[in-house]
């Protein structure tokens, strides 16, 4: 167990907000620091700072992996149409391909903010799977009935995934919650 006496006192011109860290001059033991505005007064969080842990992270990492996969599906279709460009219709293919690569960029950020458990990601990583829902449903006819379930089911766990209630806890902290 620690105790205060085993921290370095530091100097008075120092800031608390240039502070990242308490060091133990006994174990050498280094607790991280957070500070947060909050409104006129700081606030500061002692102690582990490692948000990768709790029962919400692996179903979090779950669905960035899926949604980055996703994306590079995306960018690999959009090189695709850029090699099937056919000269009586060059802005159809480009289009597609520009299209393909800004849905690409748009889910990879998607699943960074995901994996980093970044507020604002859960909508668009909703919205897109469920967009991917729809175009799953639409393949279910003909020969093209095994891409329609892969997309349906990797878009179903991604919803899954970023409702589930320790997901949530994950975007929005304890001191945000009603």
């Amino acid at each position: 167990m620690l105790d205060v006496k085993d921290f370095q006192v530091i100097a008075a011109s120092t800031r608390l907000s240039d502070v990242t860290s308490l060091t133990s001059t006994a174990s050498a033991r280094v607790i991280p620091l957070r500070f947060s505005a909050n409104h006129a007064r700081r606030t500061c969080t002692v102690g582990a700072v490692n948000r990768r842990s709790g029962p919400g992270w692996p179903a979090l990492l779950l669905a960035a992996g899926l949604l980055a996969l996703v994306a590079v599906a995306s960018a690999a279709y959009g090189v695709a149409e850029l090699f099937a460009i056919r000269a009586n219709r060059p802005v159809v293919g480009a289009g597609a391909a520009i299209l393909l690569f800004g849905y690409a960029l748009l889910l990879g950020a998607v699943a960074r903010g995901v994996a980093a458990g970044r507020r604002w990601s859960r909508a668009p990583a909703l919205a897109t799977s469920l967009i991917q829902l729809l175009v799953a449903w639409s393949f279910r006819g003909g020969g093209t009935w095994w891409f329609g379930l892969v997309l349906g089911v990797v878009s179903a766990t991604v919803i899954v995934c970023v409702l589930i209630p320790s997901s949530t806890a994950i975007f929005v902290p304890e001191s945000q919650r009603e």
